[in-house]
């Protein structure tokens, strides 16, 4: 597979993994349909001229979403406070007269905060909803969230403002999306566009867990940029987000005889520096995991009850990367639609919090190191005298 931004550059395969779930955030009802989920390579392929990185043996033929998708965060206070924030942030400037169309929305959930700001119209895709509907919003406007792609719809619509969060790493041609984005967006004068994507050079330096097949495309600043301008965009802002774990961008067509800004070398530099770093950060990051693992679970005479909090992709690429089996008890998520499902790989149950005082776990592991403390404080608060790590 060659390069969706750049074709023709010599490419650089940084790190391959193999057995990896085809999808971490698909549920299962069964422990034994869980550990025989469909499985892949990540076979990651570096674009030295953009610093691109994507999935070389990504078979888009595996990847169908659908309603058993499920990657909500809204149930974290400290992601539902991000999120309320970005919301409000967007919605500034927008009026009646407005229309916001959300391209991948999963179950509405941003656009359900961001329609609270303001009496604007907003419609949401997404192949995995579990059901189209049409609602009146709290700030005056309406809600149309629809179990389709954007398709043909595109051609009636003129929105003010495209949001794209955490969807154009699970595509394989992202420069073509982009492109259908910037001939919706120029239908209306003040159109822009919002994208949000991990950011690779965080998930490369340690966030590891972050690699998952489903994403077959890993976005550092400079190629998020190239990409926007392959697309005909002008960057309006690109910053980073959520303790550097995202990428944020706002941009606007450009004007078709006006020049794309040429490619910052520097941060290309980086990018690639980081990427070919990959295979000596993941294999440190697993020791160091193990081992913070062996660790709490104590000795065979004093063995410690031992669950993992995140049943997301950081937690589920965990469970199977580290593979330690019944040594980890469980996966605890605040998501309720995850509870008494299993883990894709692995087969961990998912339970909700508040059945830890009944696991009576010792000890806590945090998937993502952000929430560190939302945890603990959730385990206080339920009684829940367990120490709690990152790991």
């Amino acid at each position: 597979m060659q390069s969706p931004l750049e074709p023709t550059s010599e490419l650089e395969t940084i790190f391959e993994l193999e057995n990896v779930p085809v999808f971490c955030n698909v549920l299962y009802d069964d422990a034994e349909a869980a550990r025989t989920a469909m499985r892949g390579t990540l076979r990651l392929g570096l674009c030295t001229a953009t610093g691109f990185v994507f999935n070389q043996a990504f078979d888009p033929s595996l990847v169908a979403y659908s309603p058993s998708y499920e990657n909500s965060q809204v149930f974290s206070p400290r992601f539902a406070a991000y999120q309320e924030a970005l919301s409000r942030e967007l919605a500034v400037g927008l009026t009646e007269q407005d229309l916001v169309v959300e391209v991948g929305c999963g179950q509405g959930d941003f656009l359900r905060e961001l329609v609270r700001h303001g009496p604007f119209r907003a419609i949401g895709f997404d192949r995995s909803l579990t059901a189209s509907t049409s609602e009146p919003t709290q700030g005056g406007g309406t809600l149309d969230l629809r179990n389709e792609f954007l398709g043909t719809a595109s051609s009636t619509l003129a929105p003010k403002l495209v949001v794209n969060r955490h969807v154009l790493e699970h595509v394989e041609n992202p420069l073509a999306l982009l492109q259908g984005f910037r001939e919706l967006i120029e239908t209306n004068p003040a159109g822009r566009l919002y994208i949000e994507v991990p950011n690779a050079e965080h998930s490369f330096r340690g966030g590891i867990w972050d690699l998952i097949y489903e994403h077959c495309g890993y976005f550092s600043e400079a190629s998020l940029r190239e990409a926007l301008g392959r697309a005909g965009f002008e960057v309006v802002e690109l910053r980073r987000a959520f303790d550097d774990q995202f990428l944020s961008a706002v941009a606007r067509p450009r004007a078709i005889d006006t020049a794309r800004a040429s490619a910052d070398q520097p941060s290309i530099e980086v990018a690639i520096a980081a990427a070919r770093g990959l295979n000596r950060v993941f294999d440190s990051t697993v020791q160091t995991a193990n081992e913070t693992l062996d660790r709490e679970l104590g000795t065979s005479r004093t063995r410690k009850r031992v669950v993992i909090q995140g049943a997301g992709s950081k937690g589920v690429m965990l469970l199977n990367v580290l593979d330690r089996g019944p040594e980890i008890l469980a996966a605890v998520d605040k998501n309720p639609r995850k509870t008494n499902r299993y883990v894709a790989g692995t087969g961990h149950v998912i339970v909700a919090p508040c059945a830890l005082p009944e696991l009576r776990p010792d000890v806590v592991l945090v998937a993502n190191p952000v929430y560190l403390s939302e945890v603990e404080d959730e385990c206080r608060a339920l009684g829940v005298d367990a120490r709690v790590v990152a790991i």
